[in-house]
């Protein structure tokens, strides 16, 4: 909701792309919840984290995906719950 009312954010997508890369012995696969289309023609990627932080996989991911994002010349953020101020 917080991006809806940026006025940065030029559009949003819900689960906008897979991310899939090889992790050891496996390959691993993560689709970001959000991404935004800012003004400047950037990207942002991001995850939501609960009110208990993100759990230990999200946080091993989000690495990963913050990777990822600035090589396509995007952000990334993990974000938690807003500030009820």
């Amino acid at each position: 909701m917080l991006l809806d009312r940026d006025p940065a954010v030029v559009a949003l997508a819900c689960r906008p792309v897979e991310l899939v890369w090889p992790e050891k012995s496996r390959v691993v696969a993560h689709v970001p919840q959000l991404m935004a289309r800012l003004e400047d023609g950037s990207g942002l990627l991001l995850d939501c984290a609960g009110h208990s932080g993100p759990s230990t996989r999200l946080a091993t991911r989000a690495r990963v995906v913050a990777d990822a994002a600035e090589a396509a010349g995007w952000s990334y953020q993990l974000a938690g719950p807003p500030d009820r101020g």
